[in-house]
């Protein structure tokens, strides 16, 4: 059941028109729940290649859960937080730009409202602990569920 769903929101992620994603609702799996002021969400967290900003294509389904949470959730406001793994080239930009992308491929895709997504660059410096096997960890933009509109 679970490899049905991954498959149905790697499909959906690239083929469903952005306009289209609330008339699919009767075709996806249960909605996102909504979730009370002041609780956290649970969004997934988005990982990068050393040095790069683009969003892999294996992230897509993680993208459309984010999608569907806010679509499920209109007064949702979301921050985009961005890290580094502390030893890349151009860190501070390279945060800023991976957060940019994030957002952008949310409003181009799922024709999201950018009103509703703030940026934060100052959680950069929270790393996950551990050697160089797990610094890919730290290449990260992760999401924070604020208090509605």
């Amino acid at each position: 059941m679970k490899k049905i769903i991954f498959l149905f929101c790697l499909v959906a992620a690239q083929i469903f028109a952005p306009n289209q994603l609330k008339a699919q609702e009767a075709e996806t799996p249960a909605a996102a729940p909504v979730i009370p002021k002041q609780q956290n969400c649970p969004l997934p967290t988005i990982l990068f290649d050393a040095g790069r900003t683009n969003i892999k294509q294996s992230f897509y389904p993680k993208m459309f859960t984010v999608a569907r949470f806010m679509v499920d959730n209109p007064d949702l406001r979301v921050k985009v937080m961005g890290h580094t793994d502390g030893v890349e080239a151009g860190g501070s930009q390279l945060i800023k730009k991976r957060v940019e992308m994030t957002i952008n491929f949310l409003v181009s895709q799922f024709s999201l409202d950018r009103d509703r997504f703030e940026t934060d660059f100052k959680n950069s410096g929270v790393h996950v602990k551990g050697g160089p096997d797990v610094q890919y960890m730290n290449r990260r933009v992760e999401f924070e569920c604020l208090e509605n509109k």
